[in-house]
């Protein structure tokens, strides 16, 4: 707005520019948040199933080499599986949310640990629990199921025996 052949603009017009400038940024600042939250989720996400897959494959691993004789299984629960394998003994724990292997010496008859390293394999799970499969004489171990529970999902896996053999 000129007046009387003036150049320039006026306290109104700049107030209106820096208003339109502050409008235009904030809409934009709050589309990238917006943005960046939704990307930051799904990273997440996809990494939670990344770990829970691989924990899967690791136990089929472990479970597909375990001895399918009843007396080399010597921990078996809803949350903890403790066999006797090829090079010591091998285990798998649910405890507090998260999935741990572990390999060393247990003690069956006190149900601990003398020596072991231990791995975190999954994390903040919901739930997370072992079934093992018997055979009808109860003498052999047929297979072993894991079942994790992650944000109200689970997913279940069941793995056949196969005595140590390569399959």
């Amino acid at each position: 707005m000129m007046k009387g052949g003036r150049r320039g603009s006026t306290l109104i017009e700049f107030t209106l520019y820096l208003l339109v400038a502050v409008l235009v940024t904030s809409i934009c600042s709050r589309a990238l948040h917006t943005g960046y939250r939704f990307f930051i989720e799904g990273t997440r996400r996809s990494t939670r199933l990344m770990e829970i897959y691989t924990a899967l494959d690791v136990f089929a691993r472990d479970i597909r080499a375990a001895s399918n004789v009843k007396d080399d299984w010597k921990l078996t629960n809803d949350v903890d599986l403790v066999w006797r394998g090829p090079n010591g003994d091998i285990g798998w724990s649910c405890k507090k949310g998260s999935l741990w292997r572990v390999a060393g010496v247990f003690d069956g008859e006190q149900r601990v640990w003398r020596k072991r390293s231990k791995s975190l394999v999954a994390q903040a799970s919901d739930e997370c629990c072992f079934t093992v499969h018997e055979s009808p004489d109860r003498e052999t171990v047929r297979a072993a199921t894991i079942m994790l529970t992650v944000n109200g999902k689970s997913v279940a896996a069941t793995t056949t025996l196969c005595n140590g053999e390569v399959v």
